[in-house]
C-alpha cells in the first residue's frame, strides 16, 4: 500500500517552524492569561450568541456616550470588541495550522505502523532460518502478546456487552 507521506519538509523547515512557533509564544506572553477549568466555570463569556448583541451595545454606546456615567467610555468597548476580533482572527489561523500539523502526524503514524507490519512479517519469515534474530525481535514478540491479549479482551467484553443488549430488548 503506498504511503500517505510522499514528500517531507527539509529539517530546517521543521526548524524554522518551531522556532516562529516559540518566538510568537514569547511575544504573547506578556498579554496572555492562563485560566484553568476552575476558573473558566461559571464565567459569561462572549459566545457566538453574545458577539452581537454585545457589538450592537457597542454601537449603542457610541451613538448615546452622553447618557453614559463620566467613568465609562464607549470607545473602551469599541477597542475591546477589536481586540477580540482580532484574537479570535489569530485563533482560526493557528487552528488550520494545529489540523495541518495534527493530520500529518496522523497520517505519518499510519506510514510508520505500515512499516512496522510489513517488517514484522518479514522478521518473523527469516527468523525460521536465523535464530539470531530470537533476542532481537523478544521486545516486539512480548508487545504483540500483549496487544494480543488486550484485542482478545476487548473482544469478549464487546461480546458480554452485546448480550447484555440482547436480554433488554426482549
Amino acid at each position: 500500500m503506498k504511503a500517505m507521506i510522499l514528500s517531507r519538509p527539509a529539517e530546517d523547515v521543521i526548524q524554522k517552524m518551531s522556532d516562529y512557533t516559540k518566538d510568537a509564544i514569547a511575544l504573547f506572553q506578556s498579554y496572555s492569561i492562563s485560566l484553568d477549568d476552575k476558573d473558566r466555570k461559571g464565567l459569561r463569556t462572549m459566545a457566538e450568541g453574545r458577539q452581537g448583541i454585545a457589538e450592537t451595545m457597542c454601537r449603542v454606546a457610541v451613538n448615546f456616550e452622553e447618557c453614559l456615567p463620566r467613568t465609562e467610555n464607549a470607545q473602551d468597548m469599541v477597542a475591546a470588541l477589536d481586540y477580540h476580533s482580532k484574537l479570535a482572527m489569530l485563533q482560526t489561523t493557528l487552528i488550520k495550522l494545529f489540523e495541518m500539523v495534527d493530520d500529518t502526524l496522523v497520517a505519518q503514524g499510519v506510514d510508520v505502523v505500515k512499516m512496522y507490519d510489513r517488517y514484522n512479517v518479514h522478521f518473523q519469515g527469516a527468523r525460521l532460518h536465523n535464530s539470531n534474530l530470537d533476542m532481537a525481535l523478544q521486545p516486539i514478540d512480548d508487545y504483540n502478546k500483549r496487544f494480543a491479549n488486550l484485542k482478545e479482551e476487548e473482544e469478549e467484553q464487546a461480546k458480554k456487552d452485546e448480550g447484555k443488549d440482547d436480554t433488554t430488548k426482549q
